[in-house]
């Protein structure tokens, strides 16, 4: 009984280690994490902007940051060499 005791204990504390690592992944990895380390997230109506293909002059865009939301009208737009 001792031994099947110790057995169970050991794959708790396992299974323990594992969904602690698991929970530390998901919030390392979390959209408001990323946000927290200066990083925004840049809409177009409704869709998230991935490429600056996405947007034209005028166009007006919402910036999430980590403590609210701006919304910007694109002035102009070239790529990452200018």
């Amino acid at each position: 009984k001792e031994r099947l005791n110790q057995s169970l204990k050991t794959y708790l504390t396992a299974l323990d280690y594992r969904l602690l690592t698991a929970v530390q992944s998901i919030n390392l990895n979390s959209p408001q994490a990323r946000l927290e380390q200066g990083y925004a997230l840049v809409y177009k109506e409704k869709t998230l902007v991935k490429s600056i293909h996405n947007v034209n002059p005028n166009d007006a865009l919402h910036i999430q940051l980590k403590d609210g939301i701006t919304h910007v009208v694109v002035k102009s737009k070239g790529d990452s060499h200018e």
